[in-house]
């Protein structure tokens, strides 16, 4: 029989565990931990007992979380102004529409122009009012409008001034007077000839001014001279010239300005014409002299 194995040898006494190492103290909440749950004297506090650059960086990060409220607060107030500004004008624009939709009376503009600035204004909460393209269009064919009869008026005085001188100078021409005519002599009953005299800021048709040269050839017209202010040469003129050339193309007369004649501080203004057309030159420059 085979030999009994010999006996296991006793197991080595396991050796003693290591005592267990003492756990680190806690250390000190950071920034990237404070969730902002604690009161502010409870953060101060903790604060004071924090390192220099755990404080600091704990300091840094509230800055960044309150700016970072303060924005989304801005963000939230301007949506909020937003949608306020997009209902108003949703408002006005449905009123618009149900203006135009409703059947407007033609002969009461003005009560419409009227109703429709009064709803925008209340639908905008007030404020300044902005005219429609509508509105603008009508007011300026109102205003052209008035200009046009404004203008009308004018040539009509203009018309009738002219026709009252006609008439005036036909009764001179008929009454006679010069020499050698029903008043007798020359001097003695024939009257001094009518002149332009610049007198008060305005020509007048009066006597001592310089005679009228008659024309020496046939299809010349007569030519009177009048010194006038130099300082009224430009508004006679205009800018470019374009006042003294409206004044020949509404007259049908020739109309110059011979700056330096007419003594010191004066200038010559010469009109040569029919007597219907230079009297127009006077009421046309008596106009802009007057700055009309």
């Amino acid at each position: 029989a085979a030999a009994a194995a010999p006996p296991a040898a006793p197991a080595a006494p396991a050796a003693p565990a290591p005592p267990a190492a003492a756990a680190p103290p806690p250390a000190p909440s950071t920034a990237d931990e404070d969730d902002g749950s604690e009161g502010e004297e409870e953060l101060r506090e903790r604060m004071a007992k924090m390192p220099k650059k755990e404080r600091a960086k704990l300091e840094r990060k509230l800055l960044e979380k309150k700016a970072e409220k303060d924005r989304l607060a801005a963000l939230q107030k301007r949506a909020e102004a937003d949608k306020a500004a997009a209902a108003k004008l949703a408002a006005a624009v449905n009123v618009m529409e149900l203006d135009d939709e409703e059947d407007e009376d033609e002969d009461d503009e003005e009560a419409v122009l009227a109703r429709r600035q009064r709803a925008k204004a209340a639908a905008s909460g007030g404020g300044t009012y902005t005219l429609t393209l509508e509105q603008r269009a009508a007011a300026e064919s109102e205003q052209a409008a008035r200009m046009a009869v404004e203008q009308q008026r004018r040539d009509a005085e203009e018309a009738e001034a002219r026709r009252l001188l006609e008439e005036k100078e036909s009764r001179e021409s008929r009454g006679g007077g010069g020499a050698g005519g029903p008043g007798g002599s020359s001097g003695a009953g024939g009257g001094e000839a009518m002149t332009w005299v610049y007198d008060k800021s305005q020509i007048q048709r009066k006597a001592g001014g310089i005679p009228m040269i008659k024309p020496r050839k046939p299809g010349e017209f007569p030519t009177l001279h009048v010194p006038i202010p130099q300082m009224m040469v430009g508004r006679i003129i205009g800018k470019g010239g374009a006042t003294i050339r409206s004044i020949e193309e509404r007259s049908k007369a020739k109309v110059r300005v011979e700056e330096g004649k007419g003594g010191v501080g004066m200038a010559m203004l010469v009109v040569s014409g029919v007597d219907t057309a230079m009297e127009s030159v006077r009421m046309l420059v008596n106009n802009a002299i007057g700055g009309r």
